[in-house]
């Protein structure tokens, strides 16, 4: 089963070991007292499922287990009180801990709950626990912007890993699609053809909207969009029920074929080309970098260079801008940069979109608490950049800005949504 892994989670795995893997090792040597604490948690304040005390679920769960691993792992599955459909695992080798909300047991049917119990599996199965992303991420004082989206790109692809063993678990797609969509929307009793159509209708909308604005509003989140695993699902949905039914037309040559294939289709959504609008767009990036500078300047001293900060945010946009050049031109006139800088935004405002006006004057905020770790108070090229881009709730905006965050991860936030 371990051949099911997308193989771009294997490779992203590689990467993070070569940038990250000192802290990776240091982690791995408390991992078995996490998982011993943890348990210890779970006894108190979950119910453990038994065989006498919920014998449908346990069945499923002996089932899933037996599939992937024979009697090689060794864990237990708790249920907690939660209307959420939701679970968890957290593993050591052959050692984990599955959980479960309550209100999937309640509402999902055994099939569906094979591919959420599944899925978990998956992440024991790939020893996905080696990498607690959102813990990396918020350790990690000296973590860099590149550093922080390559862990988020890992995480989406173990995802789509976790979500074909969540497949071949469930037996089919319609299973495991009507789970998905159970767990983004919480309505029920849905038709399950109604559902299909649905998905691939939006999933078609998401690559069309992507592909026009170049918004990559997903790139900070730890799972994939919803659509998005879908489409990875149904991509590979014929290939692991053949692999199940051992059917002897399976070729694993063919399915790599495909990973390949997904593996694109998911690359297409996150780097989406050159497109005329969105974060993507050099336009974009210019009249972001340009207000940056332009609020830096008026407030920069010896004792707070906020260059580093810009560079950081060029280096999040994975931006082609020569960024060196833009500071260069800075220094030598600075009184012809504020001159010029305020049309160039302005120029530039038809080639925002959503809400990226609100994202500017938050990296702002951000860039000028860098260093002190309070907001400041606002100032003059501040209050200019709020008047041009027409941001109403300024005050708010300034109040979600954490200067405490490293900064790294507060700028991939900021610029790629939550």
């Amino acid at each position: 089963m371990c051949d099911l892994r997308f193989t771009h989670d294997d490779e992203l795995v590689e990467q993070i070991q070569v940038r990250c893997g000192e802290w990776v090792r240091e982690r791995e040597g408390r991992v078995r007292s996490l998982l011993d604490a943890r348990r210890g948690e779970l006894l108190g304040n979950t119910v453990c499922v038994t065989a006498e005390l919920v014998p449908d679920v346990y069945a499923a769960f002996r089932d899933c287990v037996e599939l992937l691993t024979g009697s090689d792992q060794s864990g237990n599955l708790y249920v907690q009180q939660s209307h959420d459909y939701n679970a968890n695992v957290f593993s050591d080798g052959h050692r984990f801990d599955v959980v479960v909300n309550s209100g999937l047991l309640e509402d999902f049917s055994a099939d569906e709950l094979k591919f959420v119990l599944g899925h978990e599996l998956g992440h024991v199965l790939y020893e996905h626990s080696r990498l607690p992303v959102t813990e990396m991420l918020a350790d990690s004082d000296d973590l860099q912007a590149e550093e922080a989206v390559l862990l988020l790109r890992w995480s989406r692809a173990s995802e789509i890993s976790a979500d074909r063993i969540g497949l071949l678990c469930a037996g089919h797609l319609t299973a495991a699609v009507t789970a998905l969509f159970k767990t983004m929307s919480g309505l029920k009793s849905m038709e399950s053809d109604a559902i299909l159509r649905s998905f691939r209708k939006q999933y078609d909308e998401l690559q069309s909207h992507q592909q026009e604005t170049g918004s990559m509003s997903g790139w900070a989140r730890t799972h994939p969009l919803m659509a998005v695993r879908f489409k990875a699902l149904e991509m590979s949905a014929l290939d692991i029920a053949a692999l199940r039914s051992k059917a002897a037309g399976f070729s694993w040559n063919s399915f790599r074929a495909l990973d390949r294939q997904i593996a694109r289709t998911l690359s297409s959504l996150e780097n989406p080309g050159s497109p005329s609008r969105g974060m993507r767009s050099r336009r974009w990036q210019l009249c972001v970098l340009t207000a940056l500078l332009y609020g830096a300047l008026e407030v920069r001293s010896r004792d707070c260079d906020y260059w580093e900060f810009i560079s950081e945010v060029h280096s999040a946009l994975d931006s082609e801008l020569p960024i060196g050049s833009m500071f260069d031109a800075v220094e030598q006139d600075s009184v012809a940069f504020r001159q010029s800088a305020i049309s160039e935004i302005r120029s530039s405002l038809g080639v925002l979109v959503e809400n990226d006006a609100e994202k500017i004057i938050r990296l702002t905020v951000l860039m000028l608490a860098t260093g002190t770790n309070t907001v400041p108070h606002p100032s003059q090229a501040l209050r200019e950049l709020v008047a041009l881009l027409e941001v109403a709730d300024v005050d708010t905006l300034v109040d979600e800005v954490d200067a405490g965050k490293p900064v790294a991860w507060s700028i991939s936030r900021i610029l790629y949504g939550d």
